[in-house]
């Protein structure tokens, strides 16, 4: 029975390609493509002329019923490529790697670039774990609202994908929402005018606000998020916490503990009881 391969092309460069998956697209009867104008080109480039078909998000469905069967019935290898990178990370593939799955057809990845890891790797921040969300919204109240969800799941390190008309509402949104934490934002990877910008949200804002260039390419953007603290014995208290926030933002002891909870994912009543500790320490003084 045939193969599907799930082969990674250039983001940028095209030397990035690997001999292995120049030698799987010359061997597959049929590659997949999410747009078949674009990816004519690599091929065109590596002098690959096997047949190439559109796979894209409007025909997923009919598309992967359709291989599936060529497949059982002609015993062909299947290529599966993206428009860059990685295929099935934020673009169609799933619905055909899924129902293969099912029906017991190898599928084969044939690794490469990647923009998310890519970045990942440049950030310079400690990535022993992290959480990829992929595009937002488009809409701004609604990406706001993600960023919000984002921020009460307090992760440490999280990554999304911008356009470039978008990036700069992205960066003032996760101002607003992640104070001036730490982040590493990267465009067109390994393109001739590949940025890569670091530093506190606001100090990287500006810097994209002065680049003429910046609404070309799409954007990668590494977040450290510094408002995310795990309260641990030898750490800082919560009660130091509260206290901080008070003087801070100059609001209450009960505005105080309600924020503190949502900031650093600390449960309510532990909030609560530290907030009658220092209720409690500031009558006896």
């Amino acid at each position: 029975m045939g193969k599907i391969f799930v082969v990674a092309t250039p983001i940028g460069n095209l030397n990035d390609i690997s001999k292995r998956a120049i030698s799987v697209l010359e061997n597959c009867s049929l590659i997949l493509a999410e747009d078949t104008r674009h990816s004519l080109k690599l091929l065109n480039h590596l002098n690959i002329k096997n047949t190439l078909m559109s796979y894209h998000k409007f025909n997923e469905r009919e598309r992967s019923e359709y291989i599936i069967d060529k497949i059982f019935n002609e015993d062909i290898d299947v290529a599966l490529i993206s428009d860059a990178g990685t295929p099935c990370i934020q673009d169609p593939g799933f619905m055909l790697i899924s129902t293969a799955r099912k029906k017991n057809i190898e599928v084969i990845s044939i690794p490469g670039p990647s923009a998310l890891l890519s970045a990942l790797s440049v950030c310079g921040f400690k990535v022993d774990e992290f959480t990829f969300y992929g595009f937002l919204p488009r809409e701004k109240s609604d990406r706001y609202k993600k960023l919000a969800c984002i921020k009460n799941k307090s992760d440490k390190v999280f990554v999304l994908y911008e356009s470039p008309k978008r990036i700069k509402d992205l960066l003032l949104d996760i101002t607003k929402l992640f104070g001036n934490s730490e982040i590493c934002v990267c465009s067109d990877i390994s393109k001739i005018y590949e940025r890569y910008y670091f530093g506190n949200v606001r100090d990287v804002y500006d810097e994209i606000l002065k680049n003429d260039k910046s609404e070309l390419g799409e954007y990668v953007a590494v977040v450290n998020n510094l408002e995310y603290i795990e309260i641990e014995e030898d750490q800082i208290s919560i009660e130091a916490l509260i206290m901080d926030e008070m003087v801070k933002e100059n609001i209450s002891l009960k505005e105080a503990l309600i924020s503190v909870s949502i900031k650093h994912n600390i449960g309510k009543n532990d909030c609560y009881k530290a907030s009658l500790k220092i209720k409690e320490i500031l009558q006896n003084k």
